[in-house]
């Protein structure tokens, strides 16, 4: 692109505006990953690349994106404009190495230097004050099981499938007679299935990894920050830890990336999540397929100690949805004309995440632990319709879907209203598992408690102080 006078502007007069009001924060920030380019956790090419986007002029930033992404940007205010940024970061999937180029380099100097140090906060007594008198009151509002929901196979292991980016408005899709994930449509329809296609996406700026964090917490991300950057110096109550400590459960995660993305190597410590496996090979790819992760996930599972409890991240859905992608070249689906294209290399990602799950449903059946493995099957957030370039209304459904599989539960499909954050109460009822901290959701195996607009409000702040004030800590 050519060369603009006010591009150049926005770049020195934003860099001397980081320079001399955010400097300590904004090298605080930088100093993470310097010191993982020391270390050999990240490559130099990368953090070379990174600060060549942040000091050097709008051609050569352009080149030094081109060398690390393969894409390369309209203009410089792609990085630098608050909208633009955001707008940028939902079409090309970027590390978080990369993060405050995506989100635009003034609005993330703004969240590192105002809101990161609150994730550090100490809690004042009034603070702690709030966070008991909700969790009292939210005691108050549990209510008994519901008898005879459920049931368990005599020793099972526990398969926790997040997919990435999985709309709710694909389940039982059929385009031309043929369906988009026959796989999860027929696992769907099976006796004791609970299927939920109206759960709320509750996740903030981490994104997948918020999901993890209120699947296996729940507790909300935090709202003006990125709660991953801090998490692993956090003490948590969480599914892995409890199942390992009151079930024996031997705890393993699959990923598509490589370990430290996202900080998962660190946080899975905090999770209790004891080994962590990845399916990238040393191709120089940043993400597997979801072909590949599936074959590490089944060779994985061959040697699990059991009872596992095995988390597998998808990828293959992730956006940009712009160009239709080397693994998706065989499928078959033939899409109406009124399709974006976006919307239709979507579908055909769906299609082969889902046929990349069915070999692993065989494997389970093949080995003998299908019949033993309760299998919950989840999407880390939504889609958003921009991303596809669909209107809400042609979409239709817009939420997340909740599978859980193998567990005999008899209230079978359903439309409740659920969020993010009711999973992990309900996982905790399921897999019978006895701890005061119940997060801030309601188990589906529980009528749902009716609550006040200030109740709501109020558990969202309580979420908030809980995780940036290190609650489960002070308890210690």
């Amino acid at each position: 692109p050519a060369l603009r006078l006010p591009d150049i502007l926005l770049v020195f007069t934003s860099a001397i505006f980081l320079m001399t009001v955010f400097k300590p924060q904004w090298l605080c920030f930088m100093k993470r990953d310097v010191m993982e380019g020391l270390q050999g956790r990240m490559e130099w090419k990368k953090l070379i690349c990174m600060l060549l986007l942040v000091i050097l002029p709008h051609t050569f930033i352009s080149d030094a994106y081109n060398i690390y992404q393969g894409e390369q940007p309209e203009s410089i205010s792609d990085y630098i404009s608050s909208t633009q940024g955001d707008e940028f970061h939902r079409r090309v999937i970027l590390e978080q190495k990369m993060y405050f180029c995506s989100y635009g380099l003034l609005r993330t100097a703004f969240f590192f230097s105002i809101f990161y140090p609150n994730t550090h906060k100490v809690l004042t007594q009034e603070e702690k004050t709030e966070i008991t008198s909700f969790l009292k009151e939210k005691a108050e509002h549990i209510k008994p099981q519901y008898s005879d929901a459920f049931s368990l196979p005599e020793r099972y292991n526990v398969s926790m499938v997040i997919v990435e980016s999985y709309l709710a408005c694909v389940s039982d899709m059929k385009v031309n007679g043929c369906e988009v994930t026959p796989v999860l449509n027929a696992l769907k329809h099976l006796k004791g299935t609970y299927y939920n296609g109206n759960m709320e996406d509750n996740s903030a700026l981490g994104e997948s990894s918020d999901a993890q964090l209120m699947y296996f917490t729940g507790l909300f991300p935090e709202q003006n920050g990125i709660s991953v950057t801090s998490l692993s110096h956090k003490t948590m109550v969480s599914l892995p830890a409890l199942l390992k400590q009151q079930k024996g459960f031997y705890t393993y995660m699959t990923i598509p990336t490589k370990k430290y993305m996202w900080h998962q190597d660190e946080v899975n410590g905090v999770y209790g999540i004891d080994s962590l496996a990845s399916s990238l090979s040393d191709t120089g790819a940043r993400l597997s397929n979801d072909e590949e992760l599936i074959e590490k996930a089944i060779q994985c599972e061959r040697t699990m100690r059991e009872p596992f409890f095995h988390v597998i991240l998808t990828a293959s859905m992730h956006s940009p949805y712009d160009k239709r992608r080397e693994f998706l070249k065989d499928c078959p689906l033939v899409f109406p004309n009124n399709y974006s294209s976006e919307y239709c290399n979507y579908l055909r990602a769906c299609w082969f995440t889902d046929k990349a799950l069915g070999k692993y449903i065989k494997c389970l059946k093949e080995s003998g632990k299908y019949e033993k493995t309760v299998i919950v099957i989840l999407a880390d957030h939504e889609s958003h319709p921009v991303l596809l370039n669909m209107s809400p209304e042609q979409l239709g459904n817009c939420r997340l879907p909740l599978y859980i599989i193998n567990a005999n539960i008899s209230m079978g499909e359903e439309e409740r209203a659920l969020q993010q954050v009711d999973v992990f109460p309900t996982l905790i009822d399921l897999f019978g598992i006895e701890h005061e901290w119940r997060g801030v959701g309601n188990s589906i195996f529980r009528p749902t408690p009716r609550v006040s607009a200030d109740y709501m409000i109020r558990r969202a702040n309580a979420s908030e102080l809980i995780l940036t004030g290190n609650w489960f800590a002070e308890k210690e």
